[in-house]
């Protein structure tokens, strides 16, 4: 319950943040210039399915890792060290999400500024090495080693592992399509990822759970 409790409130909080940064934040001249454009009536979604397609699919595979880590890594992972196969309480859990939330602060600042300095895309394909390196050696440790100190070092590893992609992606996203299809090509990749495959994370993990 303690668990359910505090990602209820994670996530009032992160809306709360969003809603700030996004008042806070100035449109770009590119946005401003389409938008101030009235003589041409535009169609996105339409513009968007006939004209972007394969960006569209591009960005919807790219979301999907994003949102599967983050809810598999992250948001389940705590509901998966309180299983049978580890026993930690679910306090021991709710310390070891914060210690990991506090690290992806600002471990998702240090990978934007990675991506800046070196490039998106390379930062990207080392993120997305990183995720599919680092989450099964680093579970198989803390099996070995179930110790409470092990389950922090552990998950903090996890959500810096996720961060170093989830601190980039957001922008690559709105890179891919032009700024007049961009807020509507971005929730549509998002949305689709969210609801095909996130949305089933937790359902298969906890199924797989059954057999462990």
């Amino acid at each position: 319950r303690d668990v359910e409790r505090s990602r209820g409130l994670g996530d009032v909080y992160k809306r709360q943040v969003a809603v700030y940064i996004r008042r806070s934040l100035k449109e770009s001249e590119e946005f401003l210039g389409v938008q101030a454009d009235t003589a041409e009536k535009r169609s996105p979604v339409k513009e968007l399915i006939r004209h972007y397609f394969p960006e569209l699919c591009i960005a919807a595979l790219m979301a999907i890792l994003w949102q599967v880590s983050v809810y598999a890594l992250v948001i389940y992972a705590t509901t998966y060290y309180i299983h049978p196969s580890l026993g930690f309480s679910s306090n021991r859990a709710f310390w070891a999400s914060f210690v990991g939330n506090i690290g992806m602060i600002f471990a998702c600042v240090f990978a934007g500024r990675l991506a800046d300095k070196y490039g998106t895309r390379r930062a990207l394909w080392c993120a997305t090495v990183i995720l599919f390196v680092i989450p099964v050696p680093a579970l198989s440790v803390l099996h070995a080693v179930p110790t409470f100190p092990m389950l922090l070092v552990v998950h903090f590893v996890l959500c810096i592992a996720v961060s170093g992609y989830a601190g980039i992606i957001p922008s690559a996203l709105a890179r891919i399509f032009p700024a007049h299809v961009r807020s509507t090509g971005t929730s549509f990749s998002y949305n689709i990822a969210a609801i095909f495959f996130a949305g089933m994370t937790p359902t298969i993990m906890t199924w797989a759970m059954q057999y462990s």
